[in-house]
């Protein structure tokens, strides 16, 4: 079993599992390590394959991965997570540091991140005109 470096956390299970059930429909049983596959009883069978279909959370696709996965193929995976979280939604802005801190600061006190407390001013704003 290959020891995995990197953790699936549940923010990255959609991501992982879409990479991973991608990867066993396009490229079949061959996608597997034939030296890391099944040493229980020492068969590559689809069944192994397919086990990766049936991961409902992180912790059940890290098991899977950890006992299937060559390093090769972790290095891949955690390449597609990364890929994912920088085509995530999202805008950037560049503000002040004055700026900034009053938004950490606020945030911080309204228990909202810096998108929520944004939107609400603003908004607040525009019911009140």
């Amino acid at each position: 079993m290959t020891r995995p470096r990197y953790i699936i956390q549940e923010s990255d299970y959609f991501v992982a599992y879409k990479y991973l059930t991608r990867r066993a429909q396009v490229d079949g049983i061959r996608w597997l390590d034939v030296s890391v596959v099944d040493r229980d009883n020492g068969e590559v069978s689809q069944d192994v394959l397919d086990r990766v279909f049936y991961c409902c959370d992180a912790e059940q696709l890290n098991e899977w991965a950890a006992r299937y996965l060559n390093s090769d193929q972790w290095r891949k995976l955690k390449q597609s997570i990364r890929n994912a979280r920088r085509r995530a939604p999202g805008k950037s802005i560049e503000v002040s540091w004055d700026a900034w801190v009053l938004l950490r600061d606020e945030s911080q006190k309204m228990g909202m991140t810096y998108s929520e407390l944004i939107i609400e001013v603003l908004e607040s704003r525009m019911y009140d005109e």
